[in-house]
């Protein structure tokens, strides 16, 4: 936060010294188009205003001034919409500029350094600099990131810019050369040896065969007695020189070799009372921290969890390390690492982690039931030969996540047999949902109280937040330990140099380096590192910043880098390029050398503490870069074709040991781009996309997705035209399954700008299509409705089935959602006439979507059989899609058309096979849906509990979902839930808000309809019947036979008390009708009154035959209160033996006893008690 009084600092940097980069508020921005990253790094270039007319030659010389002139104006609006904010980019009729008090500018401020003094008497001089001068010459050299001005960045199409940027580039060269000699000139000056090796080795790394500054370096190595380091540098220099024309040294440079080779200086071995036990140069003695050490041990004994938490750099997972070191007893280790998704893919760490770990062995004693889920993690337990065991052999049973989770927990339970199991998660708060779903289910089962003690190490919360939910759940239930870790107090600080550095410091030194570290330990060991290495004059030393890397910390790696044998300086290049973490398989393929020399390499870089070796009783041994600067460092200093070069070998040597392994995704896509292999790179992340979408992990998914699509723009127009139509299919369904409106559009726009730009008919029609979805998000129906028809047009043109398939199920949704269910059903088929190519994925997905939606208004309008036919189908072809959405969808059309066919239990087995896949990908419209049918089956079969608890569950999402009958929906379930109780009152204020003022779509229709059944049967009569028939018209002029027909069919029941002949022959008709159109347990409500009238007219024989096929067919159903309805029936029609009045009682008895367990909480018990209790006073009368 900006201090009173002080200026805030420029919201927009632009970085343009070394590779380029922008960023806005922190946060890195994405210029889209190579053609408006240029014309920005002009401006920035160019520092002052810069007229329109300059530009337009500079970039589109061959057009002529009004079309110049208006892709200038194109290109500063796209550049504008990039950039975010108005204020940054200033521009009016004549000149185009960067905002001076808005912009940060690197460049500008080189410039404003240097310019004023590159000419003057203090830069040609050989004196020590003025302070304010040397002062400047620092600032300057340390904004300089790299060797060359817009490095890596080329504009073919304009000759002018690439002249510009060469001219600046050849300027900047220039300047910075004769800064870096000035500062090694003033060094010599001042007698500051130490200094002046850092500048001369930033002057070898310019010009490695300047022979001055060579010289001058070795006999600066030699004054500081570093003789090792000076005969490695001759070394390196003699290979130099030999691959270039010089062919071989220089005289002078061989005389210096033979002199310092003639007399080698003789080494004093003397024993440091401060040096590391073990000789490992590359560890760093342990300080205090010894409560803290104190603490976990006791919960190691104690078994647990403890979370270890601080700021970045602050102990954290060395105080974890020192605690397993100290332990007599060792446990079973399980060392996890949580990574960002851009590097990793869902169960990441405990994968990489039980690699480490398990046994070949261990892993073949595991059965078949646990290595079958656990192939879908480690690829390589996949056999051809392998089957897995029988279904009724497996133990493992549930959804497919929890199934990995059981397997997960049984691997666990083996490793901890022997010992206890000590599991540590290192950057714990980047752990995907998936691990942290799965600590969760292992606190659920006290698994850690059992066997062992998890470690979790973070950063301090507010970096993820199911991680801290995960937290905070763990204290309250698991008794988790915090364990802090605190700066470093004084004392602790002045131990710490003290056992480093070797000698005595003074108490300006300590409060400097207090001051400038925070007493961080990371920032503390680096700066002293830093002092111990190039040997600073410790009063002289300045506050280093170490991010970015500045200039002295970079010339340090790279002397350190020289000073290394050719084979470890070649494993070294090939191992920066790997990452972080190296497997000594990907590397062996990598680099060009025998088995000896490679090994001596790795041993040469791991004394060095460049790379730290873990091996062991593991599967595979890993290499891993303590410090990510030396990495950095590394990159930085290769050429552009060589850095190319090892990302490719780098993606041929992990295809060699992994294969194209899903899960490696992410790190294929990453060595693509950085070998500038865009087209490849889109294909990765689009893989890396699909597999995260498998492991219901959206964040990665959406990462994955946004790196591809900002690929796009790097590309040539005719390939990228190609790509991004993917993208909209695979990111636009995900988004569109996730309700996310503003995503989708993006995508979309996107689409249409390459669609447009290439005159391509595919991508505009795809893009409206897109649209047209986006307007049904947005509840712009009728904006929709065109949209879709306009993309109809473009697709038809291109001849795009698939795509045409799909634009008539967003057309019909769209009608649908209007409440115009004829458009609706009649566009659907429309769609259904197309011919399906069940090769063509695309095709065959809009094809399942089509019929999900046509069977969902089947049911809807009434022809439930229908719906039920077409769902069927549609579940089918689902499983021959990758898209795990489409199969729950498809299945809930299906248990939808299952319900209303009256086919109770294979609805629900329906609705429950997907319900927990839809919870996973977050489908809340259709986890609502999914709950609705649930609990109207529940309902139907006399399951109260299941069936309320369903209805809260929906009641719970409707605020996530747009879509507005979910509220009539609640309505008319709470009403049947009611009514069905004979609570009529209650029943008709449910309906009566479920219908709203003015009922005119399915939802609300449906509200009235049961509105006015539930008066006519609470016997209001003439209420009922009105709203009755206001439903039935309604209905009629919709085409919603399901509410027509059952109105009229109820209509038929109860307009007369004494029906006639004819009236019967027609309530019988519609009965046959009902049936015929598959409307379930609908039709046994006209025959009750059949039965009813028959009885009212005498004929009791005929009305018992009518109410037991009712209880027949009800109990087939296994619809309780249709069973109830007619058993009660029985018990009161007249002539009825002891016996059979008994056996009728009984069979209420036995219905009522099932139904009363399944109504054991509130509200159901009480409400089920009332009702019974009713009921059972009404057959004593």
């Amino acid at each position: 936060m900006t201090s009173p009084g002080q200026l805030a600092p420029p919201p927009l940097k632009i970085r343009i010294i070394g590779p380029p980069a922008v960023t806005l508020r922190g946060q890195v921005i994405k210029i889209d188009r190579r053609e408006n990253r240029a014309l920005l790094f002009y401006l920035a270039g160019r520092i002052e205003p810069v007229s329109r007319a300059e530009l337009c030659e500079l970039f589109w010389p061959k057009d002529n001034e009004i079309t110049a002139h208006k892709k200038l104006r194109e290109a500063l609006s796209r550049l504008r919409t990039s950039l975010q904010e108005p204020d940054l980019l200033l521009s009016d009729n004549g000149s185009v500029g960067l905002s001076s008090e808005n912009v940060d500018n690197d460049w500008k401020k080189f410039s404003e350094l240097i310019l004023p003094i590159i000419s003057g008497s203090e830069m040609n001089s050989n004196d020590p600099l003025p302070d304010w001068c040397y002062d400047q010459l620092r600032k300057a050299i340390d904004l300089c990131r790299g060797n060359q001005f817009l490095q890596g960045i080329k504009m073919p199409a304009s000759t002018g810019f690439e002249n510009w940027v060469g001219i600046i580039d050849h300027t900047y060269s220039l300047m910075r050369e004769k800064i870096v000699q000035r500062l090694i000139d003033h060094s010599i000056a001042i007698g500051n040896i130490t200094e002046a090796l850092v500048w001369l080795q930033m002057a070898v790394n310019i010009d490695p065969f300047n022979l001055d500054n060579n010289f001058l370096l070795l006999n600066c190595l030699k004054e500081r007695g570093r003789i090792r380091e000076a005969v490695s540098f001759l070394d390196y220099l003699e290979g130099e020189y030999r691959s270039s024309m010089y062919e071989e040294l220089p005289d002078i440079l061989k005389n210096f070799k033979e002199r310092i080779l003639e007399k080698p200086p003789r080494v004093v071995q003397t024993k440091d009372p401060f040096q590391w036990p073990g000789g490992d140069p590359g560890t760093v003695p342990f300080v205090g921290r010894d409560d803290l050490l104190k603490r976990l041990e006791n919960a190691y004994h104690r078994k647990g969890i403890v979370y270890i938490t601080g700021e970045p750099g602050s102990g954290k997972s060395r105080l974890a390390q020192e605690f397993y070191n100290r332990l007599d007893f060792k446990p079973r280790l399980l060392f996890c690492v949580g990574k960002p998704m851009v590097r990793s893919s869902p169960f990441a760490p405990l994968v990489e982690g039980l690699h480490s770990i398990v046994s070949r062995q261990e892993w073949k004693e595991l059965p078949d039931f646990v290595l079958e889920p656990l192939s879908d993690l480690f690829t390589e337990l996949r056999g051809e030969d392998r089957k897995s065991d029988r279904p009724e052999d497996n133990p493992l049973t549930g959804q497919p996540l929890l199934t990995i989770f059981d397997a997960l927990l049984f691997l666990l339970i083996n490793l901890s047999k022997s010992r206890p199991l000590l599991m540590v998660i290192d950057i714990a708060d980047l752990c995907d949902d998936a691990t942290i779903k799965f600590l969760t289910y292992l606190n659920e089962l006290n698994f850690f109280k059992q066997h062992g003690l998890l470690v979790l190490v973070s950063r301090d919360e507010g970096q993820n937040e199911a991680f801290d939910a995960y937290i905070n759940r763990s204290i309250l239930a698991n008794g988790l330990e915090r364990i802090c870790l605190p700066p470093f107090t004084r004392q602790e600080i002045v131990h710490l140099i003290s056992v480093m550095v070797g000698k005595p410091i003074s108490d300006e030194l300590i409060k400097k380096i207090q001051s400038e570290t925070g007493g961080n330990p990371f920032f503390l060991i680096e700066t002293i590192k830093a002092f111990n290495l190039i040997e600073f004059d410790t009063m002289a030393c300045s506050q280093a910043d170490f991010y970015p890397i500045p200039a002295t910390i970079q010339a340090m790696v790279n002397e350190e880098v020289q000073a290394l044998s050719k084979p470890a300086r070649k494993v070294l290049e090939s191992a920066s390029v790997l990452g972080k973490t190296i497997m000594p398989k990907v590397l062996e393929l990598m680099v060009d050398l025998d088995s000896g020399d490679l090994i001596d390499a790795l041993e040469e870089l791991q004394l060095k503490s460049i790379l730290i070796g873990e091996s062991g009783l593991k599967v595979d041994a890993q290499y891993i870069f303590p410090l990510g600067q030396i990495r950095e460092v590394v990159i930085d200093g290769m050429s552009p074709a060589r850095k190319r070069r090892l990302h490719l070998d780098a993606i041929q040597a992990l295809q060699a040991v992994r294969g194209n392994a899903p899960d490696l995704a992410t790190i294929f896509a990453y060595h693509y781009e950085q070998a500038g292999e865009a087209q490849k790179a889109f294909d990765a992340w689009c893989m890396a996309g699909r597999f995260a979408r498998s492991r219901f992990s959206v964040e990665d998914t959406y990462a994955a997705y946004q790196k591809a699509s900002d690929l796009l723009s790097d590309m040539p127009l005719d390939e990228s035209r190609l790509l991004v139509g993917r993208l909209m299919v695979e990111w636009g369904d995900f988004a569109y399954d996730l309700d996310d409106a503003a995503t989708c559009k993006k995508i979309y726009n996107r689409g249409f700008e390459f669609g447009d730009v290439s005159q391509d008919s595919l991508l505009i029609g795809m893009a409206l299509s897109g649209w047209g979805r986006v307007a049904e998000m947005t509840d712009e129906i009728d904006e929709g409705i065109e949209l879709l028809k306009r993309s109809l047009f473009f697709l038809d043109r291109a001849e795009a089935r698939g795509e045409m398939l799909e634009a008539y199920v967003r057309l019909g949704i769209l009608y649908d959602l209007k409440e115009d269910y004829i458009k609706a059903r009649d566009t659907f088929l429309t769609g259904l006439n197309i011919q399906v190519d069940y090769a063509d994925k695309r095709m065959l997905d809009a094809a399942v979507n089509l019929k999900t939606q046509l069977s969902l208004l089947y049911s809807q309008m009434g022809w439930p059989a229908m719906g039920e036919e077409i769902a069927d189908q549609a579940v089918n072809e689902s499983h021959l899609i990758d898209r795990l959405s489409a199969r729950v969808q498809a299945f809930t059309a299906l248990a939808l058309a299952q319900y209303h066919g009256g086919k109770y239990k294979k609805s629900i087995q329906s609705a429950r096979t997907v319900r927990q896949n839809a919870i996973k990908l977050q489908l809340d419209w259709w986890i609502f849906v999914l709950d609705m049918i649930l609990a109207r089956n529940f309902l139907a079969t006399g399951q109260l509990d299941k069936s309320w608890a369903h209805i809260q569950f929906a009641l719970g999402l409707k605020n996530t979902t747009p879509m507005r009958f979910i509220y009539a929906h609640h309505h008319a379930i709470i009403g049947d839930f009611y009514r069905l109780l004979d609570d009529y009152k209650s029943a008709e204020a449910q309906y009566r808000l479920g219908m709203g003022d003015n009922p005119s779509d399915y939802q609300s229709l449906d509200n009235q309809y049961m509105l006015g059944l539930t008066l006519c049967e609470n016997n209001r009569l003439a209420e009922g019947l009105e709203q009755l028939n206001h439903a039935i018209a309604s209905s009629n002029e919709l085409g919603l036979e399901s509410i027509g027909l059952l109105g009229r069919f109820m209509s038929l029941i109860w307009s007369k008390n004494d029906k006639t002949d004819e009236d019967r022959d027609a309530l019988n008709t519609a009965i046959t009708k009902v049936k015929e159109q598959g409307f379930g347990s609908n039709w046994l409500y006209g025959v009750m009154f059949l039965g009813a009238d028959e009885e009212k007219h005498g004929n009791i024989d005929k009305a018992r035959t009518y109410f037991k096929e009712v209880s027949s067919a009800a109990r087939l159903m296994n619809n309780c209160w249709y069973e109830l309805w007619a058993l009660r029936a029985l018990v009161h029609t007249p002539g009825l033996s002891i016996n059979e009045r008994r056996q009728y009682l009984d069979q209420i008895r036995f219905v009522l006893d099932e139904m009363g367990k399944g109504a054991q909480k509130r509200p159901a018990a009480a409400w089920f008690r009332r009702f019974r209790k009713s009921l059972e006073q009404s057959l004593k009368n």
